[in-house]
């Protein structure tokens, strides 16, 4: 079981202070977000399947795709490189 702990920030001479926990933690999330690509679709509501389609004939990546996530108009493609 994981459980979450949270050290809220505070205000110090008008700049908002964070304290980090665990600096390892936000390097795992800066390694995955090296990898994830965004796409902003305009236009037309594309199907997640063209999008996928469209990934793998510009960049032949499909093979190394972990998960992808798609909100709205924005879809968020990470990979395994």
């Amino acid at each position: 079981m994981v459980t979450l702990s949270f050290t809220p920030s505070m205000l110090k001479e008008g700049i908002l202070i964070m304290k980090i926990e665990e600096e390892e933690d936000i390097c795992l999330q800066i390694k995955e977000c090296e990898t994830t690509l965004i796409c902003y679709i305009i236009g037309d509501n594309l199907y997640e399947l063209e999008m996928l389609k469209y990934v793998k004939k510009v960049w032949g990546l499909l093979n190394c795709l972990r998960y992808y996530i798609m909100i709205m108009d924005t879809m968020f493609l990470n990979f395994v490189i």
